[in-house]
């Protein structure tokens, strides 16, 4: 038992202790520290210690513990959730060799297996691996992203999962075969549509869709791949089906396979005659040359030998034997096959064509009749039951399955209808089955499909009958989504982060890539029975479109900046953005929610969203919401429409169509066109969208909705919900484009009171300030001169700050009050730097400053012209506040605490929609008078479309208390005050008003003592 200055017994801390005190240098051995935190928790054990110093990066026999006490109390560390790429450059190197790289590995091998399949001629649904070996790669895929990042997602087996896809002879062409350009300004990426036609039609021709059998016969050992309703319904197929179907699927393919085993038998045998002394398989090419020379020999054909000759291999699939071969076996199977009957059940019938056309819907939308018929099918004799994972094995179209809550209620509005339907609640579980778009107009392009009405996911495995039964159960059948007129917002974000590592790429795992999401307005959307968001490969940074800052805004709440980007040039012709880290936060989600709802309020079904999120490459996700005119595809004769064709996109609300504006060699605001990538076809139209942005504007201007009830002035209720729903800036976001300055010099006083008066931010500020009113930078030259300590050298520059807002002295008295307090030679350094400053400054209120500063008679300067005042009646809360000496208060209340009607303090302050700021009472009064016009636009205003000012009316209130208690302590004391100052005693007062400047406050300290006093430190 080691001794010392500690009491010697058994408790482990202490021998701890006694251990840290030594020789070790503050380290501690690891066998003590774990025997310390079981003696502190009698369920620790060593697994937890070990796992505890992996998380902090520790190891050795002896740790640190300065090291380790730093780790425990460091920001968001925990031992449970610390990802592994903020461990050790140890920790990181063993988790990338030992874990990821052989999983990468296992995925690139699937996606080469799946390359070799292709060429080698497979079954079209054989091509891809099965969907219980994706289900499993997607499991693991997430679960080692989560270890590194802390948030889990599947962006790299999405992008291999793509490049598989692209061959699974479905897809006509690869995407990185269609030309492609740039603007020169990067804003627009543009894809060839007549090279992209071409390879269409030769991929047709590659992948032998033109072959067609003289008499066309009934499918055998495969399924149709069309099924739901709509095209691309038909990721779960049709598992319940009639007798004669169901043999032919199934005894049809085990007599295809063993046709396949036959084949492969003489194959054996012929090569075995051709390499006597070999047992290993020779090339390829030897092989072929070889069997050739066979067959020269032979008097009749050899089907076995023909395909060794055509492969070079044993026949592993069906698909690779011949076309006419498989014709004629086919045939011949489904001719013996069809010679058993089964007596037709009408009922049944309808039952099974319902199920095949509305999968995951109860059969004539009653779950008791449907699970009724469902029981009754698997009785009948004419009915088969075929479970889902053998089905799945027919299918050709794989898919990657990720699971979601959700958080924000999905709403809908019927055509017609004046309130919404709530289709699926927070707290709801969400699927999104992500499959490669045939049709790609972008890298690595997919559809991400809504749950669909069945189970996916690790509750439930193959060989459960909730897995194998799957659409027949209907479990959720409002799953089951339009894409039309529903604009699901969280869907969006959701599938965006399920494809990005969090952090951006700095520190993404090999493989990991950035991808955006997005949906397309009903225009543009050609399947509008199933809901489906597009995904693409690309980072924010990639369209700089979606990057661009209008006048952003920091919400604390939301943790996100917000933002309304102007694309066009009217003002209708927009966007609204949301910048976070964490677009999936429920304030964030509820907030575009509540705009789309409020936008269908106001317009109903006559106005369509663009919206998109895109993940930025420094970890940000941007989510862009563009408000559109519900366009129109019209029908015009042919000659007269886009290209020389039959149809024509019209906006309604302009009473315009884009072949009008030969400008313009696109038509939609949608996912992929509304960032900047199009696929033009005419040389005349690649050259237009050269032009990058310029394109852009257009479109958007051409896109936009335009309010129809903005200049009405009715009191109809519908009108006025238009009216007060119009402006996002006026109704939802809280930034009047009047007052975009004011919410920006808040967030730099929020700035300057964390990071103090820094000289470099100061002289930014001094030229913001040149284009700002100057009563939003008064508030800031206020916060600074509230600040304890200021240094000397920071003076000057908010002396041009003031100087470039227009703001003489008189207009800053605690700014001027700071400066007077410095002594003679400190005035002449300010002054100094002040007359050689070599930014922009105006040099009339500069000359203000400098007179101050130098105790001359400062020179005329002209103040920024008002707004002439407006006479109103003076209200009876204004009458009562105004009584017992407060008129003066009201009379002069500064320009940021003062009623823009009439110059008087505000009590119940309110923003109007266009940034002015008014008290409650003065302007209802004002609208009484002019027949409900804001005076100063002229546009149609109510008070209740403002938005009352709570910080505002707090500072007011505080002005108005303030003054109230000074005026109480009587005229004795101010009495003495001014005896005093002029008796020249000041400074014995002085040390009596210290306690009650601590009180009062600088402010008031400043304005109703030191000034009328006359006390002069």
């Amino acid at each position: 038992m080691p001794s010392g200055r500690y009491v010697v017994h058994g408790s482990y801390l202490l021998r701890a202790l006694e251990d840290l005190s030594g020789e070790n240098h503050g380290q501690i051995g690891k066998d003590m520290l774990g025997k310390v935190f079981r003696r502190l928790d009698a369920s620790w054990t060593d697994e937890h210690t070990q796992l505890m110093l992996d998380a902090a990066g520790l190891a050795g026999a002896h740790i640190d513990c300065c090291d380790l006490l730093s780790w425990l109390f460091g920001p968001e560390k925990s031992i449970n959730l610390h990802p592994v790429k903020n461990r050790s450059p140890l920790q990181r190197a063993a988790f990338l060799a030992e874990q990821w790289e052989p999983f990468l590995a296992v995925v690139r091998g699937h996606l080469h297996s799946t390359i070799a399949r292709a060429k080698a001629g497979f079954s079209l649904h054989e091509i891809m691996p099965s969907h219980e070996t994706l289900a499993s790669l997607t499991e693991r895929c997430q679960a080692l992203t989560e270890a590194w990042h802390g948030r889990a997602n599947i962006g790299m087996l999405y992008e291999l999962f793509t490049d598989m896809a692209e061959h699974d002879g479905h897809s006509p062409y690869l995407f990185r075969d269609i030309p492609q350009s740039r603007s020169v300004d990067g804003y627009v990426r543009l894809l060839d549509g007549q090279a992209r036609q071409q390879l269409y039609r030769h991929g047709s021709k590659r992948m032998g869709l033109s072959e067609a059998a003289a008499d066309p016969i009934p499918l055998v050992g495969r399924i149709q791949q069309t099924a739901g309703e709509s095209p691309i319904d038909n990721l779960q197929l049709p598992n319940l089906m009639n007798r004669n179907e169901a043999l032919l699927l199934t005894t049809g393919h085990r007599i295809q396979q063993f046709l396949v085993r036959v084949l492969r038998w003489k194959q054996h045998r012929i090569l075995k005659m051709l390499f006597p002394d070999s047992d290993a398989v020779a090339d390829v090419s030897v092989v072929k040359a070889k069997a050739w020379d066979l067959d020269l020999g032979q008097e009749e054909p050899s089907l076995a030998l023909s395909m060794l000759i055509r492969h070079g291999c044993l026949v592993e699939s069906y698909g690779q034997v011949p076309f006419d071969t498989r014709h004629a076996a086919e045939k011949f199977i489904a001719e013996s096959l069809s010679k058993i009957h089964a007596e037709r059940d009408e009922e049944l019938h309808n039952f099974l064509e319902h199920a095949s056309k509305h999968p995951g819907r109860p059969f004539k939308a009653s779950q008791v009749e449907h699970k009724a018929m469902l029981l009754r099918s698997m009785a009948s004799r004419s009915v088969r039951l075929v479970w889902r994972s053998v089905v799945e094995s027919f299918c050709q179209h794989r898919y990657l399955t990720i699971a979601w809550t959700r958080r924000a209620p999905l709403f809908y509005l019927p055509d017609g209808a004046q309130e919404f339907e709530v289709l699926r609640a927070p707290g709801s579980e969400e699927l999104t089955r992500f499959r490669k778009n045939v049709f790609a107009y972008g890298p690595s392009h997919a559809l991400g499909q809504s749950g669909g009405g069945w189970i996916d996911g690790q509750r439930w495995q193959p060989g459960s009958l909730m897995y194998e039964l799957g659409p027949l159960l209907c479990v959720d059948e409002n799953a089951k989504l339009p894409n039309h007129y529903l604009t699901d917002i969280e869907k969006i974000i959701r599938d965006c982060m399920a494809l990005c590592p969090d952090g951006g790429t700095s520190d993404a795992l090999p493989g990991e890539a950035m991808h955006d999401t997005g949906q397309n307005p009903v225009v543009a959307s050609s399947i509008g029975q199933t809901q489906h968001t597009q995904v693409s490969k690309a980072s924010a940074e990639e369209f700089p479109l979606v990057m661009e800052k209008s006048s952003p805004r920091w919400c604390s709440q939301m943790d996100a900046i917000i933002d309304i980007v102007q694309v066009g040039t009217h003002e209708d012709a927009f966007f609204v953005s949301g910048r976070s880290r964490q677009p999936d936060t429920q304030r964030f989600l509820e907030f575009f929610v509540e705009l789309r709802c409020r936008f269908l309020r106001a317009f109903g079904r006559s106005i369509d969203f663009s919206c998109s999120c895109h993940a930025s490459e420094d970890g940000d996700f941007i989510f862009i919401m563009a408000p559109v005119a519900c366009m129109k595809k019209v029908r015009v004769p042919k000659g007269q429409g886009c290209l020389g064709l039959d149809f024509d996109f019209e906006n309604p609300d302009l009473g315009e169509r884009v072949t009008q504006h030969k400008d313009l060699p696109i038509a939609t605001v949608d996912a992929s066109q509304g960032k900047g990538n199009f696929l033009v076809n005419t040389s005349e139209h690649w050259n237009m969208a050269l032009e990058g942005r310029p394109i852009l504007v257009r479109l958007y201007d051409f896109n936009r909705k335009r309010p129809k009830s903005r200049n009405l002035r009715t009191s109809a209720n519908t009108h006025e919900e238009g009216i007060a729903s119009l402006s996002i800036f006026e109704v939802v976001v809280g930034l009047p484009k009047c007052g975009r300055m004011q919410w920006l010099w808040k967030i730099l006083c929020d700035t300057l009171l964390e990071t103090g008066l820094v000289r470099s931010f100061l002289r930014d500020c001094s030229e913001l300030a040149l284009a700002t009113p100057g009563q939003n930078v008064a508030a800031f030259l206020r916060t600074a001169a509230l600040q304890e300590d200021i240094d000397l050298a920071a003076l000057p520059v908010l002396c041009c700050i003031a100087a470039n807002a227009h703001l003489v002295p008189s207009q800053v008295a605690e700014f001027t009050t700071r400066l007077l307090e410095l002594d003679d030679k400190e005035q002449c350094i300010v002054a100094r730097e002040l007359e050689g400053w070599r930014g922009p400054v105006v040099s009339d209120t500069k000359a203000a400053w400098l007179a101050l500063l130098r105790a001359v008679p400062a020179p005329p300067v002209d103040a920024p012209p008002a707004p002439p005042p407006t006479p109103l009646p003076q209200t009876p809360q204004r009458r009562v506040l105004a009584m017992g000496g407060l008129e003066e208060l009201f009379v002069e209340a500064p320009a940021n605490m003062s009623c823009a009607l009439d110059g008087l303090l505000l009590t119940d302050p309110v923003i109007s929609p266009h940034g002015h700021v008014f008290d409650h009472a003065s302007l209802a009064a004002a609208l009484a008078q002019n027949g409900g016009l804001c005076p100063f636009t002229g546009n149609p205003l109510r008070v209740d479309m403002c938005i009352p000012d709570a910080d505002l009316r707090s500072s007011c209130s505080r002005r108005i208390k303030s003054w109230a208690r000074a005026m109480l302590r009587g005229t004795a004391s101010e009495c003495l005050d001014q005896k005093a100052s002029q008796s020249g005693k000041a400074y014995a007062f002085q040390s009596e008003r210290e306690s009650e400047r601590e009180s009062f406050g600088a402010e008031i300290w400043a304005e109703n003592i030191r000034k009328p006093c006359g006390l002069v430190e």
